[in-house]
């Protein structure tokens, strides 16, 4: 499982069973099962088997759905995605 806190932010591709969102995910997210909380901002293409957004979450982007063993083999990952300068976001 892979979570992202309120104030957390990940840049890259993110690859695991369960996916929990409350805080900022720049780029593609690759699980069963992704959960956007309420203050959840998601921009990059999804690939899952099951979404559920809560009031206020928000996604920006193409959502697939696809079977997750089809996709995923192994343990969770986030990968890191292009660095982003400070002034830059």
């Amino acid at each position: 499982m892979v979570s992202v806190g309120v104030h957390g932010r990940v840049s890259g591709v993110i690859r695991a069973r369960r996916v929990i969102v409350s805080g900022h995910v720049h780029g593609e997210v690759h699980c069963g099962l992704l959960e956007l909380m309420q203050q959840a901002h998601v921009e990059g293409d999804v690939h899952c088997e099951q979404l559920t957004v809560e009031k206020g979450g928000s996604l920006e982007g193409r959502c697939t759905k696809v079977s997750y063993e089809d996709r995923i083999a192994g343990d969770a990952v986030a990968l890191p995605g292009p660095r982003v300068e400070p002034g830059q976001a």
